[in-house]
């Protein structure tokens, strides 16, 4: 879990390596114009490394090794850079992305939902985040978990993950 002073980051949700949205946010956050990039993904995590107090980037459910095989970023790597080299290096720069992050210990932010396994922030920290994500149990209900209104926990039509309602929850910080 990463503690955030609110003064010093935006939050931004789901950009799903989508350039445009990109190149918007970070015009919205630092006032500028950007031209062009290689990768979506190159570009936010230059930027987060350029402006660290500004930036902060959180593993959603496309940063994993089999999401980014399906949607394209695997091939994306191979035709601009001729192998997969640049690939390995950001599945492996994603298994040390923070999960969740924690605002001024009260805006808690997360790219999915919440999980039905998970009862204190203590349990969150306490997760094994150095990996490809599982495919079930909390860390990948944190990334694929949906809100749907609904009362308590569902079975999310995904596949995998929840879908949940009004719960509530006493997660103490």
């Amino acid at each position: 879990m990463l503690y955030l002073a609110p003064t010093a980051h935006k939050v931004i949700a789901d950009l799903s390596l989508r350039y445009v949205e990109i190149v918007l946010v970070l015009a919205i956050c630092f006032g500028c114009k950007i031209c062009s990039a290689k990768t979506n993904e190159i570009l936010l995590h230059a930027w987060q490394v350029r402006y660290p107090e500004r930036i902060t980037v959180l593993r959603g459910n496309h940063e994993s090794r089999q999401t980014t095989l399906i949607y394209g970023f695997y091939d994306e790597c191979l035709q601009k850079y001729g192998n997969s080299e640049v690939w390995k290096m950001f599945t492996d720069l994603f298994d040390y992305l923070p999960i969740t992050a924690l605002v001024e210990n009260q805006v808690f932010c997360l790219h999915g939902g919440l999980s039905p396994s998970i009862d204190s922030l203590d349990h969150i920290r306490s997760l094994d985040r150095l990996q490809e994500p599982p495919g079930d149990g909390p860390m990948n209900d944190l990334l694929w978990s949906d809100p749907e209104d609904q009362e308590g926990w569902g079975v999310s039509s995904r596949g995998t993950g929840y879908t949940f309602g009004e719960v509530r929850f006493n997660l103490v910080v």
